[in-house]
């Protein structure tokens, strides 16, 4: 973060060094110095700030030390204090890497009195011979080469197809079964065209909103963390399915202390079934319409290239972040962003920040566009088209500490929709014949949550009222009559709304917006002025998390917030905007889930041929049959707008389309 001489590179600065060997020696006969007038007259410019970057890079030597030398001489590992520290981070892999003893392992692990569980393992040739009269719940691990099963503990071992014939028992008999991923086995009873499986828990969802912010849900970590009074007399291979049935049941217990009991009974569990079954209808692709959008745009790419060869007037690798740099800023000579370790920084801000200084800027992030759009939107979409013509997106629910779904093979919530371009990308993405799309999207629900949880009048009463939040916001910030409110600053409107739930800075607003740091603090002061809950909600709520030390969502969804109460200011910065955002973001996420499964639901007890095959964060798409479009649009508006009972209306907006881009409306 030395900003150092602008325009001046790496290359001109070591030889004017070599030349002159410092700064002084430069500017004490700059006119004599051996450099082009343009640098000279930049060096003139920057006077000020090279000698500052000079200062600010010397190391000084001069700083009072009180204490003797060998007071700062690295001492030896305290090894307990290392490993007690390591097993309540959970950082076990660590052990090893810094050579931890056993001895000192064992006793970080809490000293608490232990049951031995032995279990009996039997290797079953027959899958019709395991009975199960009078057996509540049996417990379930699934993998590619067997499945085991725990009854009491002892663990029956299926192979081959005597697996495959275990499970389609399993599924037809509905035995309730605890499990680890449940929506594996949903999705598996889904292919097998099974319906009304029975999960009665599932380890991985119960961890995983006990600790969100866990890297991973292994059986090893769940047990040392949650089953200390426990030891498993049982194979390195039979470890997990040992464990299984005791982890549920303490699991259970925990939630219940959490207070997130009801969450996972109504929300996280029944998503399970919606998501399998999503991803087991998939969504239909135009190959073909996707391959001659390839082809232009590989057109488009050589021609964008060409241009900027011509521009610069020399060939190069354009995806070279390092040739890019020279080219920009020591041939062209434009002004110096910030430098990297490896070169010049050429990322969206700088190229942004020279869009005026040379005409080759708009086509080089032009090519980047298109580039990004082929290898992903267009290779990428490719690659995963299954053989049915659709694509099968994994949603992951697991994985985001706000409680938001997530998707991979391919990412449907990443697909572009703020360029022309990019959003053409939906235009592939299509009902199969005699179907079509309806798409609902939650008007603004993020905002109407904040206007609940802060319990604001003025923003409550606007959205009753049915009013434009934006334009409101805007009339009241900025003091113009709504009448005759420009465009632009209700854009400025929205972006503070939208900023304030996620506890925007004054800095990056003024970056969103394009106005000064000092205007953008009087906006958001504005702002909190005008919406006076909000102000104090915004208060509240980050005081309370310094003293809990977690956040809650309207649900009891919990997210834990260790550094609120940081030193280094701009971890606990971070960690006051995530206390801001996760009781709004994180209800929003609640609230899209209980839509998805009352849909869901509705649909399948009125006996339609619709299905919902797509979330996108406040977005849902059901495909349905033409002559049902409209029952299921009624669907969609009523289990939306009803799935949560606020101080303020949810509206749901319907629109009906051929592709997904044409629904988009």
């Amino acid at each position: 973060n030395i900003p150092g001489v602008k325009g001046v590179g790496e290359k001109t600065a070591l030889a004017l060094i070599h030349n002159h060997h410092c700064i002084e020696n430069i500017y004490e006969d700059i006119e004599g110095i051996t450099a082009t007038p343009r640098v000279k007259k930049l060096l003139l410019e920057s006077k000020e700030m090279a000698f500052l970057s000079k200062k600010l890079a010397t190391i000084c030597v001069e700083a009072p030390v009180d204490v003797e030398i060998e007071e700062y001489v690295r001492g030896g590992i305290d090894e307990q204090k290392l490993a007690e520290l390591l097993t309540r981070l959970e950082m076990y892999s660590f052990f090893d890497k810094l050579n931890v003893s056993m001895s000192a392992r064992e006793q970080a692990t809490p000293k608490v009195a232990t049951k031995k569980i032995a279990c009996e393992v039997v290797c079953m040739d027959d899958a019709s011979a395991i009975g199960f009269i009078f057996v509540p719940t049996i417990s379930l691990l699934m993998s590619d080469d067997s499945l085991l099963i725990n009854m009491d503990d002892k663990i029956y071992k299926f192979c081959g197809e005597q697996q495959e014939q275990m499970l389609k028992q399993l599924f037809s008999k509905k035995i309730p079964m605890n499990t680890f991923k449940a929506k594996q086995i949903y999705k598996l009873a889904k292919d097998w065209g099974y319906e009304d499986v029975v999960v009665s828990f599932d380890v991985e969802l119960a961890a995983y909103l006990l600790n969100p912010s866990s890297k991973g849900y292994d059986f090893k970590t769940l047990v040392n963390r949650h089953l200390n009074a426990l030891e498993f007399e049982a194979d390195e291979e039979y470890f997990d399915i040992a464990a299984l049935p005791y982890l549920c049941e303490q699991l259970k217990e925990d939630l219940t202390t959490e207070g997130m009991k009801t969450l996972y009974d109504t929300i996280e569990l029944p998503l399970c079934e919606v998501l399998a079954d999503m991803e087991h209808e998939g969504f239909e692709v135009d190959k073909a319409g996707v391959e001659k959008f390839g082809k232009q745009l590989e057109i488009d790419i050589e021609l964008t290239k060409e241009q900027i060869f011509r521009l610069v007037g020399e060939e190069f690798n354009i995806n070279s972040t390092k040739e890019l740099g020279v080219i920009l800023f020591e041939k062209l000579g434009l002004p110096v962003g910030r430098k990297t370790k490896t070169g010049y920084s050429t990322n969206v801000d700088v190229l942004e920040s020279l869009m005026d200084k040379h005409e080759v800027i708009p086509q080089v992030m032009e090519y980047r566009k298109l580039a990004k759009l082929y290898s992903t939107y267009v290779v990428g979409l490719l690659k995963v088209i299954s053989t049915d013509g659709r694509v099968h997106s994994t949603f992951n629910q697991t994985e985001t500490r706000t409680g938001r779904i997530s998707s991979t093979e391919p990412n449907v919530q990443n697909i572009p929709i703020r360029t022309k371009l990019g959003s053409e990308i939906r235009k592939f993405f299509i009902a199969r014949e005699g179907y079509t799309l309806i798409d609902a999207d939650y008007s603004q629900i993020e905002l109407r949550i904040l206007a609940h949880i802060a319990m604001d009048r003025n923003m409550i009463q606007a959205f009753k009222d049915k009013a434009d939040i934006h334009a409101i916001t805007a009339s009241q910030v900025f003091n113009h009559p709504l009448e005759t409110l420009p465009n632009e600053l209700r854009s400025r409107a929205k972006a503070i709304n939208f900023g304030i739930v996620y506890g925007i800075s004054a800095y990056s607003l003024s970056q969103d917006i394009h106005v000064s740091m000092q205007e953008a603090k009087e906006y958001i002061a504005a702002y909190l002025r005008t919406y006076g809950g909000v102000s104090e909600y915004m208060h509240n709520v980050v005081e309370q998390a310094r003293v809990d030390g977690f956040v809650t969502t309207l649900y009891g969804r919990k997210r834990d917030l260790a550094d609120i109460n940081a030193t280094n200011k701009m971890v606990k910065a971070f960690a006051e905007r995530v206390a801001l955002n996760t009781p709004v973001q994180g209800t929003a996420a609640d609230i899209i889930k209980l839509a998805m499964i009352k849909v869901y639901h509705r649909i399948k007890e009125e006996d339609l041929d619709a299905r919902l095959i797509l979330q996108v964060h406040d977005e849902l798409i059901v495909e349905a049959p033409v002559m049902q479009a409209e029952r299921v649009r009624m669907i969609l508006k009523e289990e939306m707008e009803n799935a949560a009972t606020l101080s303020v209306p949810l509206i749901a907006d319907i629109s009906v389309g051929k592709n997904w881009y044409a629904a988009k409306g």
